[in-house]
């Protein structure tokens, strides 16, 4: 079964304005009679004044009811019933306009209107002729509402009605070869404009349909944006919470552990080592602290990359004893924001494994252009370790390096072995 689309306000008001021009060109006419005339019982507009009255009224009640309850959004079943029936109706009245004129003996109005107006009969039979375009607007409403649909049953039921009308006129009323010819250029008329108007319908439903499509795509897009963003500042705090708590809860955990085995047989030995676990309490608050300042990433804000990375190798020598050597090339391409946030912290959690389980006495920085690629490394010569027996934090922390690199596509390696040192290398090829 075929969807009824919902019937617009839109529709319904320009119904209503159609209907109210037809009643005030109506009473126009019935005025004009009653001036001429001094009667309006021989004249010809009353009824078509009439009818197109009723259906401003059923109109208005319909807009009315309408605008008090916008929820309705033209989808009730009833509604769709009333539009067909008021457009049958609509199809239908010029027809018995035509039937009422014809029966009204109007030669004496006619001959008033020669001597109050100077209009032939042939110039008043043309103004009421120009009722019957007023079934142009139905076929063009039906066809707005019901596409196909509405183009078929309006052009049938319009010329069903043009070729019954005859049956119902006085003998000799026209010339029928002349009425035939005449309903076929309306009819043509009527077909072309129903024609344009079903084009231009169906290309602003689907500019309609399109234009939602993207506006839920881009809703969609826009979700799976905050969805992602969210995810990666996860897994970003993860890895700051890795680089300094976890280490740091870690080494002191097997400290106490330490202090715990020695205190029943060693007590000196037991309080330096609590001291020791006191020391590292200490040192894990600083971290923290440190941690906390990064996640703003101020230093990047700040310096800059170069700057940043410069600052945090300092650091990392300073208070790991080691040598800090930083080779970086002067001209380097300008790089989006979120690389360069990713590249800060994947040197970040480098230099921070460094410190902490390295034992290195030279750590080196570099960060190289070499067209088209830019290269960044950390190396130390510090004891190393097997990829394949890494411990599970260490792990965890390669691994969130990883997931940052593919992030912005680049390429992350890691080489170490016992006693030889780690190097750890990025490759980010920027799109062209």
């Amino acid at each position: 079964m075929r969807k009824e689309l919902p019937i617009p306000l839109s529709l319904i008001q320009t119904f209503w304005l159609a209907c109210l021009l037809k009643a005030v060109g109506a009473l126009v006419g019935v005025l004009s009679g009653v001036l001429a005339a001094k009667s309006v019982y021989f004249d010809r507009w009353i009824l078509a004044w009439v009818d197109s009255l009723l259906m401003v009224v059923i109109l208005s009640g319909w807009w009315y009811w309408r605008v008090r309850n916008p929820a309705a959004m033209g989808n009730l079943g009833w509604e769709h019933r009333l539009l067909r029936g008021l457009l049958a109706i609509a199809i239908l009245l010029p027809a018995f306009d035509v039937i009422a004129s014809t029966w009204i003996q109007y030669y004496d109005t006619h001959n008033l209107f020669l001597r109050e107006y100077g209009w032939t009969f042939e110039q008043v039979s043309e103004i009421y002729a120009l009722g019957g375009l007023f079934v142009f607007l139905p076929v063009v409403l039906a066809v707005w509402q019901y596409e196909w649909h509405g183009l078929l049953g309006g052009l049938c039921w319009a010329g069903v009605t043009y070729l019954l009308l005859p049956l119902f006129l006085p003998p000799n009323t026209f010339t029928i070869w002349l009425y035939w010819v005449r309903g076929f250029v309306q009819l043509g008329v009527l077909l072309i404009i129903a024609l344009t108007t079903l084009s231009l319908t169906r290309t602003q439903r689907q500019e309609a349909q399109s234009l939602a499509s993207a506006n839920a795509q881009l809703a969609q897009f826009a979700l799976t944006a905050e969805q992602l963003a969210t995810t990666q500042e996860r897994n970003r705090m993860a890895q700051e919470l890795h680089d300094t708590l976890a280490h740091s809860l870690a080494a002191i955990s097997i400290q106490l552990q330490a202090v715990g085995t020695l205190l029943p047989i060693d007590p000196p030995q037991a309080q330096n080592e609590l001291r020791v676990a006191q020391k590292q309490v200490q040192d894990s608050f600083q971290d923290s602290r440190r941690a906390i300042r990064a996640l703003r990433a101020s230093l990047l804000e700040e310096l800059g990359l170069v700057g940043a990375l410069q600052t945090v190798l300092q650091q990392v020598s300073e208070r790991c004893g080691a040598v800090g050597k930083c080779d970086i090339s002067p001209q380097l391409p300008a790089l989006p924001a979120t690389v360069e946030q990713a590249i800060y912290r994947i040197a970040q959690s480098a230099l921070a494994n460094v410190e902490r389980h390295a034992q290195a006495g030279v750590v080196r920085l570099a960060v190289q252009w070499d067209e088209p690629q830019l290269l960044v490394e950390i190396e130390d010569d510090g004891v190393g370790f097997l990829l394949e027996q890494v411990a599970v934090h260490t792990q965890f922390g390669l691994q969130l390096m990883e997931e940052r690199a593919l992030a912005i596509g680049a390429h992350l390696t890691v080489r170490s072995a016992p006693n030889q040192g780690t190097t750890i290398r990025l490759r980010y090829l920027p799109p062209p």
